[in-house]
């Protein structure tokens, strides 16, 4: 009998490969808030930058508005790098149907990322929209939609 695609090795490399990108990226929004929003909004004129204390530059915000997008930016963070480890635990330790169904819950995650863009500032929405497609077809694949009959049976 013919090995199912869903049980392929090769679908284990990408899945890695995006949890270690999710884990990266929350590290970097736990360390490097700044950079990180780099990644959700356009970058700000220069000329509009003010400095807090913290020593993080953004555009005309009051202290405690600094501190609230410090405070998101750490859920944010933690969201990330629970998602890439859930992701990495699955393809250690986890079944194919659990790591595809979190690969499919993470492109849903990146959908709403590009959402959030799209509404805040149009122009940045795309560095989500443009991975998340690739979530969703590794996930359907690991799920089995390419295995025919045989994923009926197990």
């Amino acid at each position: 009998m013919a090995q199912q695609f869903s049980h392929s090795p090769i679908l284990l490399f990408p899945s890695a490969f995006f949890g270690l990108i999710f884990i990266a990226f929350g590290l970097n929004a736990l360390f490097r808030p700044d950079s990180a929003l780099s990644f959700l909004f356009p970058p700000t004129p220069p000329s509009t930058l003010n400095s807090s204390p913290s020593g993080s530059h953004h555009a005309n915000l009051t202290l405690s508005d600094q501190s609230l997008l410090n405070n998101l930016l750490l859920v944010y963070g933690a969201r990330d790098i629970f998602m890439g480890v859930a992701i990495i635990a699955n393809v250690v330790w986890g079944s194919r149907k659990a790591l595809g169904g979190v690969l499919v819950a993470g492109s849903a995650v990146a959908a709403v990322d590009g959402w959030a863009c799209l509404r805040q500032a149009p122009g940045g929405e795309w560095s989500h929209w443009g991975y998340a497609p690739l979530l969703t077809t590794t996930g359907l694949l690991l799920l089995g939609v390419l295995d025919g009959k045989a994923r009926m049976r197990g």
